[in-house]
């Protein structure tokens, strides 16, 4: 499993600005180069499922992240739908 998304980095982020009036907000932003990525699965605090589909490579991809979630479980997917890698949260 970890060979096949060695090319898939992902990092939570917060954005704090009170210029822009952004507040404070939490995402995940995802890059990868490896064309054989295909979705991205958020499962948050057990609700539902939320899931990105990835069409180019290479790809950036940005997903909120609710300030006050308590859990969250990310999953990587290949085309044919095997799971490339998870992250816990």
């Amino acid at each position: 499993m970890i060979t096949r998304a060695t090319d898939i980095f992902y990092e939570y982020i917060t954005l704090n600005d009170e210029k822009y009036e952004l507040g404070a907000a939490c995402y995940i932003v995802v890059l990868s180069m490896n064309d054989k990525f295909s979705k991205i699965k958020m499962v948050i605090d057990d609700r539902e499922p939320i899931y990105k589909e990835i069409k180019t490579t290479p790809s950036l991809t940005v997903l909120e992240y609710p300030i006050g979630t308590s859990k969250a479980e990310i999953l990587f997917y290949d085309r044919l739908g095997n799971l490339m890698e998870s992250s816990y949260r």
